[in-house]
């Protein structure tokens, strides 16, 4: 399932990236997200955490290193992972 954003976009609109993250979590993960919390701890277990990396690879067309995979610091929550895929995009934009 592919949910369609450009990368433009993504980097200039925050909102629409978090929304898109929000919707590739829910239909990867399975978890049932509070709508508006982007702090809420996802408490990813290691498959639900690499079904989730695959999908943003594949969604965003980023490549996610192996020393990225703190999944405290990038994966705990939709505001974290938008944050990384920000960044993601942003330093592939740069290359």
């Amino acid at each position: 399932m592919r949910i369609n954003i450009d990368r433009e976009v993504a980097l200039k609109s925050p909102q629409d990236l978090h929304e898109k993250v929000s919707q590739l979590v829910a239909t990867t993960t399975q978890i049932q997200l509070i709508p508006d919390k982007l702090d809420q701890d996802l408490h990813l277990d290691s498959m639900a955490l690499l079904e989730l990396l695959i999908g943003l690879e594949k969604e965003f067309g980023i490549q996610i290193d192996e020393a990225e995979l703190d999944p405290l610091k990038n994966f705990r929550s939709l505001e974290s992972i938008s944050e990384f895929v920000f960044a993601n995009l942003q330093s592939g934009e740069a290359s």
